[in-house]
């Protein structure tokens, strides 16, 4: 099971990045790059894709290793997902040997020993960059793998930039992984980063408008704590603002901003119905104080 936090960083502010003093802070090592070739395989129809599955095969430093990845929903840029990998002896990926790994009478399992699956497979996309690694060990016992990566998307003769860090917990709680990317953040601009390269591959080869999300309905079990109930409205809200956001940065759509808005009414209407019985840090309330005067603004 990975777990990793995506933040995006301007090509513009990856020098001054290097350059912090919190980097070298929690590690002994020197950051060590290396250049990362890899292809998406999928079919025509992207079997994989509507089964929520993505499949790499990638060369990394003379060695082959095709990847399958399970992808969950992130929220607020933190992908948790269940991750298989092995060597193959070139570009093709080797799905036997995949099925192999992922255990007999699991959905995964079903999907790849499909045969129009091993008929249509094909190449799909191209994702080609540096990836600097820096191993972190933090206080209590985190260990994290920060990586940044810059180069770029390809499908065909289109392109599309990546500049982005990943926060890796190989040891800890995923708490750890928020926490720093406050520390990082405090010093550098960033943007939390909601797609993988897989699902920004996808929409590179698949373009098409953003369209604004509507808050969808969702029941609350009889037996949750209060705590939990908060915690799902709080995700429910969340998310749909998260959805919303590449259409107000990239379009000119009202709805988009509008859908937005509304996401931020009922967090706001959220937090005010809870206030009662959830403590909210000092930090974390300021923070929510500004998002509630932008959206009165």
């Amino acid at each position: 099971m990975e777990v990793e936090l995506k933040l995006l960083i301007a090509p513009t502010d990856v020098a001054a990045f290097r350059r912090l003093a919190l980097l070298r802070q929690f590690t002994t090592e020197k950051p060590r790059s290396l250049e990362l070739r890899g292809t998406y395989f999928d079919t025509p129809q992207f079997r994989l894709k509507s089964r929520g599955m993505q499949l790499r095969v990638r060369r990394a430093e003379g060695v082959w290793i095709e990847t399958l990845k399970a992808e969950e929903q992130p929220l607020a840029g933190l992908f948790g997902r269940q991750e298989w990998e092995t060597r193959v002896d070139g570009p093709q990926p080797d799905l036997a040997a995949l099925a192999a790994l992922v255990g007999a009478g699991s959905k995964w399992h079903k999907a790849l020993i499909e045969p129009a699956l091993a008929k249509g497979l094909t190449p799909i996309f191209d994702s080609v960059f540096r990836r600097t690694v820096w191993p972190l060990h933090l206080p209590q016992g985190t260990f994290i793998e920060l990586v940044l990566d810059q180069g770029e998307l390809r499908c065909g003769d289109v392109r599309e930039p990546i500049s982005e860090l990943e926060l890796e917990l190989k040891a800890g709680e995923p708490a750890a992984l928020l926490d720093f990317a406050l520390q990082l953040q405090a010093k550098v601009a960033l943007r939390v980063g909601n797609l993988s390269k897989s699902a920004r591959g996808y929409a590179l080869c698949t373009p098409k408008a953003a369209s604004a999300t509507v808050a969808s309905s969702f029941e609350l079990p009889s037996d949750m704590t209060v705590e939990q109930g908060f915690r799902a409205i709080v995700s429910h809200c969340v998310t749909q603002m998260q959805d919303n956001e590449s259409g107000v940065v990239g379009s000119n759509d009202p709805e988009n901003v509008h859908q937005m808005r509304i996401g931020m009414r009922r967090l706001h209407s959220a937090l005010r119905l809870f206030h009662k019985w959830v403590l909210f840090p000092v930090a974390l309330q300021g923070e929510l104080d500004w998002l509630g005067a932008i959206r009165a603004s």
